[in-house]
């Protein structure tokens, strides 16, 4: 019994000493910019940071695809209209939830997901004060 449990751990050591190796290979090739930005999700659901038992790594590439189609246009910069904005709010709401709902595959979400999450949350702070002036900027009554 004993014997079986060594020979497991020192086989997942070794696996993780190997994950771990192609993992660095491929952050060292890509800082060196011999891959391109088109590899990074890839890299980020196949590397050792994703914890398989949150997720597939089919899973975390759907998750990865489906943050990206929701994280477009959700910027209230330079948008002035009740409707306008409230559409823009509803669309970083979902961004920062699907940004959520892929760091959830990963034992520490990476720090430039992290910052990516910062921004999106600011870009809601930002629409909600839009949204709170009076219209024809925001949504607030003009006579109250």
């Amino acid at each position: 019994m004993l014997h079986t449990l060594v020979e497991r751990m020192l086989e997942t050591v070794n696996a993780l000493r190997v994950r771990n190796c192609v993992y660095f290979i491929v952050i060292a090739l890509l800082s060196a910019g011999i891959w391109g930005n088109a590899f990074s999700v890839e890299v980020g659901c196949a590397g050792p940071n994703r914890n398989p038992a949150a997720c597939s790594l089919e899973e975390c590439l759907a998750r990865g695809a489906a943050k990206d189609a929701a994280c477009s246009g959700y910027s209230c910069q330079g948008v002035t209209g009740c409707a306008a904005l409230q559409a823009k709010l509803a669309k970083g709401e979902a961004c920062l939830a699907a940004r959520e709902f892929v760091s959830l595959c990963y034992f520490v979400p990476h720090d430039g997901h992290v910052a990516a999450m910062a921004q999106v949350r600011n870009a809601i702070a930002r629409c909600t004060r839009k949204i709170a002036l009076p219209e024809p900027i925001g949504c607030a009554d003009p006579c109250p």
